[in-house]
């Protein structure tokens, strides 16, 4: 959910600081919450950390999905 809010409003490092934090706990990241930090990168216009995100994911084995992809395309819009 913090992951979610800070991608709304486009908190790119809050967004991947409550990622980490998350991690840190034991918590294993889902694809949720790599894409709401994909979203994030989206809202800050930063195409390549948003890629960074979407490859993360993928090598955490999760199979990217069409809000992944469209979030990917809307920071490379922006970027």
């Amino acid at each position: 959910a913090m992951i979610a809010a800070c991608a709304r409003s486009g908190r790119m490092e809050e967004a991947e600081k409550w990622f980490d934090q998350m991690a840190k706990q034991g918590l294993q990241p889902n694809l949720v919450s790599h894409s709401s930090v994909i979203h994030a990168c989206a809202k800050a216009g930063d195409y390549r950390r948003a890629e960074m995100w979407l490859e993360k994911a993928v090598a955490c084995n999760l199979e990217p999905n069409a809000i992944c992809y469209n979030s990917l395309i809307h920071a490379c819009t922006k970027g």
